[in-house]
């Protein structure tokens, strides 16, 4: 069944949770147990997606009374929490759409180890990964965050398996980049009708230009004239290296 929009998931409360005030409870007379901010929260939104009035709201969703809620409401509000929401909101999906963007994931100039550290701090920032020991592990709760990251990522891991693919054809000598990157496509194109490749967004040509870009950091190629290393002239260091970014599709 679908979450409704009141039934905020773990990930969106680690987010609003810093956000709030604090407010601790008196010592002496403390009076009633005050609602908790997250069902607060809860009882706003379903006010506001149902459109019901507030005395409207139903007790036994366990949100509290819709007084509560819009005393919470308007406290929150004095205490600036939504615009504060709203930027924290929105400095993540910039923070995100970079790292669907090819000159995020290697950015021109910028080695691969610099931009691999960029990418894990994010991630342990978002509360997706933790370390445990020398071991790098999702957090449970971040699970649909990083699922969706990979799938926004694998057309760039599938450009990076079509330019390894392509490599083969610098066995037989250096080649002009147009001439290569335009057979390279060819190829990509091919895979992707036999449906070794699901995103037509690999076969762009900055898709393309970022994976050589990786490949010429990595000491595979040279030139302007592109050509191998000859640490990489072999069929089976090529295969190796194709296989390595296939490990990144499965």
């Amino acid at each position: 069944m679908a979450r409704q929009a009141w039934d905020i998931s773990d990930e969106f409360w680690a987010v609003v949770k810093p956000l709030l005030p604090a407010r601790e409870r008196r010592f002496r007379y403390p009076g009633r147990k005050r609602l908790s901010d997250r069902a607060a929260l809860q009882g706003i939104i379903f006010v506001l997606v149902t459109g019901i009035p507030w005395k409207a709201l139903p007790t036994e969703l366990g949100f509290g009374s819709g007084s509560t809620c819009w005393r919470r409401l308007v406290e929150w509000t004095d205490a600036g929490v939504w615009p504060a929401l709203h930027a924290e909101l929105l400095k993540r999906a910039k923070e995100a759409s970079r790292m669907t963007k090819y000159e995020f994931i290697f950015p021109p100039g910028k080695h691969l180890e610099a931009t691999v550290e960029e990418n894990l701090a994010l991630l342990f920032r978002w509360g997706l990964v933790e370390k445990e020991n020398d071991r790098i592990q999702p957090v449970a709760r971040g699970l649909r965050m990083l699922a969706l990251l990979a799938e926004l990522l694998r057309p760039f891991g599938e450009g990076s398996w079509v330019a390894a693919d392509a490599l083969e054809l610098l066995l037989f000598g250096p080649m002009a980049s147009k001439e290569w990157m335009r057979l390279a496509l060819d190829r990509g194109r091919a895979a992707y009708l036999a449906g070794r490749i699901l995103h037509v967004e690999a076969l762009t040509k900055p898709t393309l230009e970022n994976a050589v870009s990786v490949l010429r950091d990595r000491g595979v190629v040279v030139g302007a004239k592109i050509k191998l290393t000859p640490e990489w002239a072999s069929k089976e260091k090529l295969a190796a290296l194709a296989e390595e970014a296939d490990l990144f599709l499965r």
